[in-house]
C-alpha cells in the first residue's frame, strides 16, 4: 500500500566527482560544513564558503583505508584532523591560518580506522588500529600532552571500526570490534586509574560500530549485527546498568542493513544514526533512543562502501557519504544552507490522494524519484492513476508545494 509519512526534508549537495574512500564531516562556528575525504592517495578538504565548494589538497595519504579521516572543529574555530598518511602511519593535523602536520605513531601500518576527539583544553585524543598482519592487529590510543602518549590494548585483537568519545572528566571511552568482519563488540573506558573492558555483544558484531556518550556519560553504541539469518542495524545501551540490545532496522541475507553506521547525540539526548543498505542501494537515517526508533531513506546509492560520517549542528543533521556507482562524494543536510527556500511538507492537497499501491493525481504535477529524475510530468485534466514500478520514496510536485510519497 502507499502511505504518507512526515519525513525530514533532506537537501543533497554533490561535492566532488572523484573516487573516494572514507569521509569525515564537521560543522564550523558559522554553521557551515567541512568535509574531508581520501581520494587517489590524497587527503582532500572541501567546505561550503557561502557560494560553492572550494577544494584543497591537505596532504598525501595511504593507498587503502578502512576508516577515517576523522575531523573535529574546536571552540576557537581551529580544524583538527586524524588520518592515515602515505607512509601508512597515523598523522594529526591542525589548521589555524595554516596547516601544521605531525606523525603521531611511527610504527608501520598504524592509523587506519582512526577517530579523533578533543578534551576541554582542546588537546587531541585519537583511537586507531595497529595492523600486525592481514587479519590481525590491536587497538591503540594516543593523547597529546606535551608529547604524544601512546597506549596499546594487546590482550586480544581489536581496533576495527574504532569509535572514540571523551566523558565529562575527559576520560576516553572506546568501542571497537575484535574482527574486521565478525567478532565481539568491545566497550573500553578509562576511569583515571585503570582501563576497563566489557563486551556488550559476543560473536555477532560484524565490524561496523559507533559510540556516543549521553549526558550521564553512559555508552550508546550502534552496530551491524549478523548471525546467519539476521543482518540488522542494532543498538545497545547501558542506561539501566545492564547492556540491552535493540533492533533498529531488520535485514536479511539479501537485504543487509547497517553497514557504515555512524552515531551522534544532540543536546536533547536524541540519537542520530546514518547507515548503508548496500544490497538495496540505500543510504538511510535513524533517529531515536533505546527501543524507540524511526528510520527513513536519505538517498539511493550504489556500491558496497558508503564511507559515511555524521555531524550535528543544533537541530540540523549533516551527513557525508560516497556513491561508488556515480563516483560522487555527497553531503546531505536537513538544513538548506545554500539559502534556497525550503519546501513546506503537509498532507497531499485535494484531489490528489493515495489508494493501495497507486497515486491518484489531477492537475499540473511532476513526479520524481530519489535521484531527482523526472518520471511523470504534465497537466492532467482528468484524474489519472499512477502505479510506481517499484517500492520506494517519491517526490510529487504540485502548484502548492512538494510532497513525499512512500510506496511500500
Amino acid at each position: 500500500m502507499a502511505i504518507l509519512l512526515f519525513l525530514l526534508t533532506w537537501y543533497k549537495f554533490p561535492i566532488d566527482d572523484i573516487n573516494a574512500s572514507g569521509t569525515g564531516i564537521a560543522i564550523d562556528l558559522n554553521h557551515r560544513p567541512h568535509i574531508f575525504y581520501y581520494s587517489r592517495n590524497l587527503l582532500v578538504h572541501s567546505f561550503w564558503d557561502g557560494q560553492g565548494w572550494p577544494r584543497e589538497i591537505v596532504d598525501s595519504a595511504a593507498s587503502y583505508h578502512n576508516g577515517g579521516p576523522s575531523v573535529v572543529i574546536d571552540n576557537q574555530g581551529r580544524i583538527h584532523i586524524a588520518f592515515f598518511n602515505r607512509r601508512e602511519r597515523l598523522s594529526y593535523g591542525v589548521y589555524d591560518q595554516n596547516w601544521r602536520m605531525e606523525t603521531v605513531d611511527t610504527a608501520y601500518r598504524t592509523g587506519d580506522y582512526c577517530d579523533i576527539a578533543l578534551d576541554q583544553n582542546n588537546r587531541p585524543h585519537i583511537a586507531y588500529h595497529r595492523s600486525t598482519g592481514t587479519f590481525t592487529g590491536y587497538l591503540r590510543y594516543a593523547v597529546k600532552t606535551t608529547t604524544w602518549q601512546i597506549y596499546e590494548h594487546s590482550a586480544e585483537y581489536g581496533g576495527y571500526h574504532v569509535s572514540l568519545e571523551l566523558d565529562s572528566r575527559d576520560y576516553p571511552h572506546i568501542s571497537d570490534c575484535t574482527s574486521w568482519s565478525s567478532g565481539d563488540l568491545r566497550y573500553i573506558y578509562y576511569d583515571g586509574q585503570n582501563w576497563h573492558y566489557e563486551k556488550p555483544v559476543t560473536g555477532n558484531a560484524a565490524g561496523y560500530n559507533s559510540l556516543a556518550l549521553d549526558a550521564f556519560d553512559r555508552p550508546q553504541i550502534s552496530l551491524y549485527w549478523t548471525d546467519g539469518s539476521n543482518y540488522d542495524l542494532r543498538f545497545t545501551e547501558k542506561n539501566t546498568g545492564n547492556w540491552r540490545l535493540h533492533t533498529i532496522d531488520h535485514g536479511q541475507r539479501l537485504y543487509k542493513r547497517g553497514w557504515d553506521n555512524k552515531i551522534a547525540i544532540d543536546n536533547n539526548h536524541t540519537l542520530h544514526i546514518v547507515y548503508h543498505c548496500h544490497n538495496e542501494g540505500l543510504l538511510k537515517y535513524a533517529r531515536g533512543w533505546e527501543a524507540n526508533w524511526r528510520t527513513e531513506i536519505v538517498d539511493t546509492i550504489g556500491g558496497y562502501t558508503a564511507s559515511t560520517a555524521i555531524g550535528l549542528d543544533g537541530a540540523d543533521v549533516f551527513l557525508s557519504y560516497y556513491d561508488e556507482t556515480s563516483t560522487d562524494v555527497w553531503v546531505a543536510a536537513t538544513k538548506n544552507f545554500t539559502a534556497v527556500k525550503e519546501t513546506d511538507e503537509r498532507l497531499l492537497p485535494r484531489p490528489i490522494k493515495t489508494v493501495n499501491d497507486a497515486i491518484l493525481i489531477e492537475g499540473a504535477i511532476q513526479l520524481y524519484d530519489l535521484t531527482g529524475r523526472s518520471l511523470i510530468q504534465g497537466n492532467f485534466l482528468r484524474r489519472k492513476v499512477i502505479k510506481p514500478k517499484k517500492k520506494a520514496v517519491y517526490f510529487l510536485k504540485t502548484k502548492d508545494g512538494i510532497y513525499k510519497v512512500v510506496v511500500i
